[in-house]
Parts: C-alpha cells; structure tokens; sequence
C-alpha cells in the first residue's frame, strides 16, 4: 500500500503488488490498473485510465528516484544514505549526497515492512508491505509490459 498526504490533494492511499528479482526486475500492478514494470533495462509505466505510457532507462530512472534504487539494489544504501539504526527493527536513512529524502524504515523480521519520507512537494509518502515473503521463480513474462494499441505514449 502506498499512502501519500499533501497539503494539496489530502490523503490518497493505492494498493497494488510489487514483485522484484535481481536484475532489475520489477513489477507494480496497482488495484487501479496502473502498472509500472521493469525488465533490468527498461522502466515503462502504463496508465490505463488515461490510455498513456512512458518509457525511461532504468538507471535514468533509478537516478531520479533514489527508492527506486533502493528497491532494486539494496547493497547500494551504504553508498547512497548514511544508515541510522533507531530502534529494534527501525532506521533512519541520512542521504549522503543534496536533494534525496531523508527515509525511515522499519522491518518485519527479517523483510522490510515500510519506507516512508517526504517527497520534493512536501507530502509525506509511506510505503508499506504487507506480506512480504521471498518468492519461488517467477512466471515467464512478469517483467515485461505489452501496452494495447492506440495507446499514447508520453515524452
């Protein structure tokens, strides 16, 4: 679930599932039908509500979006945040370099269970993971995103 309360927009909470491999591989599929999936290249968001997709780099991608990069390589949080321990079970993430949040996370034994921090406008954004659990193989294809035609895709 992702909770994210602005000042703006109020609170606006989505659910969805994310999977992850090594590799770069990652797949969001939100209750809405927002799907963001990457194939350890490639990041292609696809909205279809509004019938649009992006496409990025991973890297870029991950660049701009220094919890994307997290999820994807967790051994790069030493380079990237100063890692704080709170409390049992709880860290403070002190970026090393300007312009990254400052992130708390909290475990649930030995799996993450919530990051949460405030984005570039402000708004508190939580993460959490509800069930998390190491999978067996995943399926042929769950990384990669066919978008139906006519659909637009953004710059």
């Amino acid at each position: 679930m992702q909770v994210s309360d602005s000042d703006v927009f109020g609170a606006v909470s989505r659910k969805g599932t994310l999977r992850m491999a090594k590799g770069g591989r990652l797949q969001v599929v939100y209750e809405t039908g927002l799907r963001i999936v990457a194939d350890g290249q490639t990041l292609i968001q696809y909205d279809p509500g509004t019938r649009t997709a992006q496409r990025m780099d991973l890297k870029a991608a991950a660049r701009e979006t220094p919890l994307l990069a997290l999820l994807l390589e967790p051994s790069r949080i030493d380079r990237v945040f100063k890692v704080q321990f709170l409390a049992e079970g709880r860290v403070r993430l002190e970026p090393r370099q300007p312009g990254l949040p400052v992130v708390e996370a909290e475990g649930q034994g030995v799996h993450l269970g919530s990051l949460a921090w405030l984005d570039p406008t402000g708004a508190r954004q939580v993460l959490r993971l509800t069930r998390p659990k190491v999978p067996g193989a995943f399926p042929a294809g769950t990384f990669s995103l066919k978008v139906p035609e006519g659909t637009r895709w953004l710059p």
